[in-house]
C-alpha cells in the first residue's frame, strides 16, 4: 500500500484527473487479472489464487513512467533515489525473468499484464501530459527523416 500510496499520491501532485487514474488502475487490474487467468491456464494450474493490488501497482507505475519518466523515487531506509523509468524497467525485466520459475508463489503475469495495460493507457490517452512520446518526437525527428 505504500508504493501504491506515492505512485497515486504523485499522479494527482502532476494534476491527472481523477476519473483518468480511475480508468487507469481498474484497466490495470482487469488486465493483470486476464494475464494471470491465461498464465494460470498455460501452465495447467487449476486452483491458484491471486491476492493484492500488485497488478494495479504495476499498471500506474508503467504510466507514470511513461509520462514523466525522470521523476525520482526512494525506498523506505535507503537514502538512494532511482529515476521511476528505470524502477519500472527493473520491476519488469524481474518479472519476465521469473515468470516460468517452479514454486513460485508471485504473480508474475499479473506484474505484467498490469504494465502492458499502462503501457497501452499512456499511448491512448496519456500522450498529451508529454513524456516518452516526447523523446520519441525529437529522436524521430532528428535521426529517421534524412
Amino acid at each position: 500500500m505504500v508504493s501504491f500510496n506515492a505512485l497515486v499520491g504523485y499522479a494527482i501532485l502532476i494534476r491527472f484527473p481523477l476519473p483518468t487514474l480511475f480508468y487507469l488502475g481498474v484497466g490495470s487490474g482487469l488486465a493483470s487479472d486476464l494475464a494471470s487467468l491465461y498464465d494460470w491456464h498455460r501452465k495447467g494450474q487449476r486452483e491458484r489464487y491471486g491476492l493484492g493490488a500488485s497488478g494495479v501497482i504495476s499498471g500506474i507505475g508503467t504510466a507514470l513512467a511513461c509520462t514523466r519518466p525522470w521523476a525520482s523515487f526512494g525506498f523506505m531506509f535507503i537514502p538512494v533515489s532511482i529515476p521511476l523509468w528505470a524502477l519500472m524497467a527493473g520491476y519488469i525485466a524481474y518479472d519476465s525473468y521469473r515468470l516460468n520459475s517452479e514454486g513460485n508463489t508471485i504473480g508474475h503475469a499479473a506484474h505484467l499484464g498490469g504494465s502492458g495495460f499502462g503501457v497501452l493507457f499512456y499511448v491512448l490517452f496519456l500522450r498529451k501530459y508529454g513524456g516518452v512520446i516526447n523523446y520519441w518526437r525529437a529522436y524521430s525527428s532528428r535521426f529517421l527523416k534524412r
